[in-house]
């Protein structure tokens, strides 16, 4: 397994190269998201003034969607569990709290619970439980790969 998580780091380290060209990008782990997060800030100041608040929501969105999109590709596919990473990647808090909220909601709701509803984690609660599991430790993998201490 870790050589097949290898192998997708050098995909990725290729495919965001170009990325990184992306003004005050360089050296980033995921310029892309780093820069949407920036160009987003300046439309969002007077609806979020607080910048931590504003990362905080931003990195909510970008687990969700991670979820989200790793959960569909894997009902589809079935091979290793694999999630796109987020400015999550290095910013563990939100990431944490993300992760909690959704399976306090999953153990408390069960199949009601929105996570489930919206089909944001699995389409039944048991099922998004073993995604939740299954992003939490991918994304302790990659953080790994990129050698990333929280």
């Amino acid at each position: 397994m870790a050589d097949g998580l290898n192998e997708m780091m050098l995909t990725y380290a290729r495919a965001v190269d170009s990325l990184r060209n992306l003004s005050g990008m360089e050296g980033r782990y995921v310029p892309l998201n780093d820069w949407m997060c920036y160009s987003l800030r300046r439309y969002m100041l007077g609806l979020i003034p607080s910048e931590r608040r504003y990362e905080r929501i931003f990195d909510r969105m970008e687990v969700l969607l991670a979820l989200r999109c790793g959960m569909r590709r894997n009902d589809v596919e079935d091979e290793r569990p694999w999630f796109p990473v987020g400015c999550f990647i290095y910013r563990n808090a939100t990431f944490a709290a993300t992760i909690r909220e959704v399976e306090d909601s999953l153990h408390s709701e069960g199949d009601a619970s929105p996570f489930v509803r919206f089909k944001l984690a699995g389409n039944r609660a048991e099922e998004a439980l073993a995604n939740l599991k299954a992003f939490d430790g991918f994304v302790g993998r990659v953080r790994a790969e990129f050698n990333i201490h929280l």
